[in-house]
């Protein structure tokens, strides 16, 4: 079976979610309900996926696939804050809602990997 140890990353993750609790405060979101949070999630997914069509589509009028890349780069980033925002707001650990999936669905079908 192979593993990803959390020690590797741990300290990242843990800091950007410490980095992006203040920078809630600083915004005075922090009064917003889940479904607050949730709409915004869902409106930085939709505006991964719609970088993500345009990518696909390539019309003439869209920005080239280097510059579509960088902004997708960007709403991915911003999913996983908004994310963040949400595990936080519901009192969940994002990183042990990861990696308790994770596993779950490796051992469904099958996989040797793991996050211990």
């Amino acid at each position: 079976m192979e593993t990803l140890n959390e020690n590797n990353y741990e300290r990242s993750f843990n800091g950007i979610r410490n980095a992006n609790r203040d920078r809630v405060l600083y915004f005075s979101h922090d009064e917003w309900n889940a479904a607050e949070w949730g709409n915004a999630l869902a409106g930085e997914t939709g505006e991964l996926c719609n970088i993500l069509k345009k990518m696909i589509r390539q019309m003439p009028s869209d920005p080239c696939i280097s510059e579509l890349r960088n902004d997708a780069a960007k709403e991915i980033a911003d999913v996983f804050l908004y994310l963040d925002f949400v595990a936080a707001y519901l009192d969940l650990d994002l990183l042990a809602c990861i990696r308790a999936k994770f596993n779950e669905t490796s051992e469904k079908h099958g996989f040797p990997h793991r996050i211990v």
